[in-house]
């Protein structure tokens, strides 16, 4: 088997390429596809307002204490939490993608 760079393919494939009649079916199925969902604005606005609310409060010192406590005495649990926090987030953004996109 020789090896090919990707002009070479591109050449091949663009030379042997073959059209496939389907009367417009393709372009049905395309039209019929769901739209990519976006992130739910709920999860920016709660995030924004949060950050807003312990600025705003004068709580970032206790925010600052508690993970300085938790580095000091426990620091193993904080890569533990931000990876559990990190994976029920991409679970409930991916659920809710594919929910949106299944019961259209």
């Amino acid at each position: 088997m020789t090896k090919m760079n990707d002009k070479q393919l591109q050449t091949f494939f663009a030379g042997h390429k073959q059209e496939i009649a389907d009367k417009g079916f393709s372009d049905k199925i395309i039209r019929r596809l769901p739209e990519k969902q976006r992130t739910p604005e709920l999860v920016w606005i709660c995030a924004v307002l949060s950050t807003l609310i312990v600025i705003f409060t004068g709580n970032y010192g206790r925010v600052y204490y508690v993970v300085m406590t938790i580095l000091e005495t426990s620091w193993w649990i904080l890569p533990v939490i931000s990876c559990s926090i990190a994976a029920v987030i991409i679970f409930a953004v991916t659920t809710y993608e594919r929910k949106e996109a299944i019961f259209r």
